[in-house]
């Protein structure tokens, strides 16, 4: 019997994307699964629409609950109801017919395999758009590759973490360590995920020979992408670096990183992106989590202590 698997997807008033990634899920040559659809608090319109799909499980929020949030309703259904994986797969993907079948293939005689991906393709061009992360716990960096020929091809220092674009988690890693930490709400969780699994003792991998095809971002992000790299990403340092000077001496280098991006973000006359980065420290120092509201705003002398900081530094 192939392991159970249920797929889920998140739509967000987008669909279009929504409805392309189902079709592309009916022509999966692998049978043994379900579809969960997590409507996080879209419009009416995206709503209707989806009460008419067949052969789906719809779940409809009242309100944005964020990618952790709303995988993690889905998930806690899927696995009580007895799948044996849950993929997470974005609603602006697209599958092989092969995908889900080279992915079970591959882990679905490794109980020790927690996480697992494909690699991650650019819709646009057909590119890769991701290989591989890896974390050096020892230099506590982060490199990442677009080379497929980086895949496996770890030290016993670096920590694969697995982009959450097209995830799949195992029972056994679900049961141990949980799903993603919603504190997060969006980005970063899919690392924090991964380094959880690592340190609950399952591997994560990519899978060489699995596609899935992503619709690349193309012009300038929205303030939100900031705000939630920004504050998410240095939540991730402090919680997983060690000893603590390297927590410090990294969170140095993402204000650096802040500085340059500020810099770059006020060329192009792009105040409300440069507010975000402003507010995310603002609820990094007031512990706040949860979702970005673009009406709420940094106290202007916190703005000031950040900006004295960045040049100080940056």
């Amino acid at each position: 019997m192939y392991p159970r698997v249920t797929i889920v997807l998140l739509n967000w008033n987008n669909i279009h994307d929504t409805l392309k990634c189902l079709s592309s899920l009916e022509s999966l040559s692998y049978t043994n699964f379900n579809v969960i659809v997590v409507d996080n608090g879209s419009n009416d319109k995206d709503k209707q629409t989806l009460v008419t799909i067949d052969n789906i499980r719809l779940i409809s929020l009242k309100n944005n609950l964020g990618y952790a949030g709303g995988n993690n309703i889905a998930m806690q259904e899927a696995f009580k109801n007895g799948a044996d994986y849950v993929w997470a797969l974005n609603n602006d993907a697209v599958t092989e017919h092969d995908t889900l079948c080279k992915l079970i293939d591959a882990i679905g005689n490794n109980k020790n395999i927690g996480l697992a991906s494909p690699v991650i393709m650019s819709m646009n061009d057909n590119t890769v758009q991701h290989a591989v992360t890896y974390f050096n716990k020892d230099t506590n960096t982060i490199a990442e590759s677009s080379s497929i020929d980086d895949i496996d091809h770890s030290t016993e220092s670096q920590i694969n973490m697995l982009w959450g674009t097209a995830l799949i988690i195992s029972k056994e890693c679900y049961f141990k360590i949980g799903g993603f930490r919603e504190e997060y709400f969006a980005y970063v969780e899919d690392s924090d995920l991964s380094m959880r699994a690592y340190n609950a003792g399952f591997s994560s991998k990519v899978i060489k020979n699995s596609r899935i095809y992503h619709n690349a971002h193309e012009g300038e992000r929205p303030p939100h992408y900031y705000y939630y790299t920004t504050r998410n990403g240095i939540r991730f340092w402090f919680a997983y670096s060690s000893p603590r000077y390297k927590a410090l001496k990294n969170t140095i280098w993402l204000i650096k990183n802040s500085s340059t991006q500020i810099q770059s973000l006020t060329s192009k006359s792009l105040p409300l992106q440069v507010d975000a980065i402003y507010l995310a420290y603002w609820h990094l120092f007031t512990q706040k989590d949860g979702e970005f509201n673009k009406k709420t705003s940094a106290p202007k002398v916190f703005i000031l202590l950040i900006k004295f900081l960045l040049t100080k530094f940056g």
